[in-house]
């Protein structure tokens, strides 16, 4: 084994610890949400005595939601989690446990976002959206800090600038112009979703050059336009 597969094994070792399914909690958040159950895991509710006459339909969904945290864990660690008592015993130990485990995550988005290219069969809206998912899904497991010192503002438009040109170096090479046309205008005033709307005005127009758009005859109703 050569110094390369050494390293290589090393990275994969590091990166494979706590294999926890890591996108789980957002999608048990918004599930439960949608549910107004939400405050059963974050500690908002607080449990009802079994005095009460709706003990036993606190208890119902109890079990229910803990049910559902356990099926949206990896069937190799599951057996660990099954006698927590109440369903926000268990979120508080699976954040424990594997609440900074985000690593296999992030290293994939961010070897994806800054591998990805718009290739030949992707259109510019198929490209952008690919973007915008893994920019977000970056900005949900890796959040900026709230700012207390101003620079919040000046943060978020090198953020974005940044973005804009990823989303620019990608773009298929007959958007030359429409990269040209971009790069001329205010960085402070061009947003990503800007020069999306530019590259498709370009692509309307490119196809009156490449043949295309079949010429209207002089009969038509479009003929003047």
């Amino acid at each position: 084994m050569g110094l390369k597969d050494i390293y290589e094994h090393t990275r994969s070792q590091v990166l494979l610890m706590d294999p926890l399914l890591v996108i789980t909690p957002l999608a048990v958040k918004i599930a439960l949400g949608a549910k107004l159950k939400l405050g059963f895991i974050n500690g908002s509710y607080k449990i009802s005595i079994r005095d009460s006459p709706l003990y036993d339909q606190w208890t119902r969904v109890i079990c229910m939601i803990t049910s559902w945290i356990l099926n949206s864990i990896f069937k190799e660690i599951v057996e660990a989690f099954l006698y927590s008592s109440t369903a926000r015993e268990l979120w508080c130990e699976l954040e424990e446990r594997y609440g900074e485990s985000n690593s296999p995550i992030l290293y994939q988005l961010q070897r994806e976002t800054s591998s990805i290219t718009q290739g030949r069969l992707m259109s510019v809206i198929q490209y952008y959206n690919k973007l915008k998912t893994l920019w977000d899904e970056l900005t949900y497991l890796m959040p900026m800090p709230e700012c207390v010192c101003g620079s919040e503002k000046a943060v978020a438009e090198i953020t974005s600038f940044n973005r804009l040109m990823q989303f620019l170096m990608a773009l298929k090479d007959i958007y030359e112009h429409t990269r040209s046309q971009v790069l001329l205008m205010d960085p402070l005033l061009v947003t990503t979703p800007l020069a999306v709307e530019i590259a498709l005005g370009a692509k309307l127009k490119l196809g009156f050059i490449n043949g295309s758009y079949k010429i209207s005859s002089r009969d038509s109703l479009f003929y003047d336009q």
